[in-house]
């Protein structure tokens, strides 16, 4: 009935409610399902290894990625697989070969545009206080940055660190400084299910 015109609304809602009652029996099977295989695993142990060592198995080719499409080809062998997904999030999450972002100078009134005075005043070198003032100022057990590492580690070896750090702000001031490598992360590909 369906396919020939469409439903009326009485029945869509119907319909639609029947679809999201599935759906919770089908959620609350596979959790049954797996609270199951979770409590056998406790119970039995070692005694059913060969039947949980289907299961790890069948875990592992359902999370295996066996062929990508680029275009019309299809790509099987491991290597191109990886080399083809290590390209397409290199290009996804890269920079972009001709960056295009460009201001209009009308953009601001001219009450609001910088000064020479100011361009002066931001331009000029960071100084030695001034890194120790923003790293000082910086909140204790706040997340860590990309490094991993604590505001408190700075702030407790500043001693120790703070011609290191020094060296790294002169070498961005004369552009010598890879923001590549600095900004560096890892991305993590976490499989999304539907819910």
């Amino acid at each position: 009935m369906e396919e020939s015109s469409s439903l009326p609304a009485d029945l869509l809602d119907k319909k639609t409610f029947i679809q999201t009652e599935l759906q919770k029996l089908l959620e609350e099977e596979e959790e049954y399902w797996h609270k199951r295989s979770n409590l056998n695993w406790l119970l039995q142990g070692d005694n059913n290894m060969a039947f949980f060592q289907k299961v790890a198995n069948g875990k592992k080719r359902k999370n295996t990625i066996f062929c990508l499409q680029k275009d019309e080809e299809s790509i099987v062998e491991d290597e191109k697989i990886l080399e083809h997904a290590t390209m397409y999030y290199k290009d996804l999450f890269g920079p972009s070969e001709n960056p295009t972002f460009k201001l209009d100078s009308s953009c601001w009134d001219e009450q609001d545009k910088v000064t020479q005075e100011e361009n002066d005043l931001l331009c000029r070198p960071f100084t030695l206080d001034e890194i120790q003032t923003v790293i000082f100022s910086l909140e204790k057990n706040s997340a860590p940055g990309s490094d991993h590492i604590p505001v408190e580690f700075y702030q407790n070896c500043w001693e120790i660190i703070k011609e290191d750090t020094m060296d790294m702000f002169l070498e961005f001031e004369i552009h010598n400084l890879d923001l590549g490598r600095l900004n560096y992360g890892v991305i993590t590909l976490i499989r999304s299910y539907p819910s």
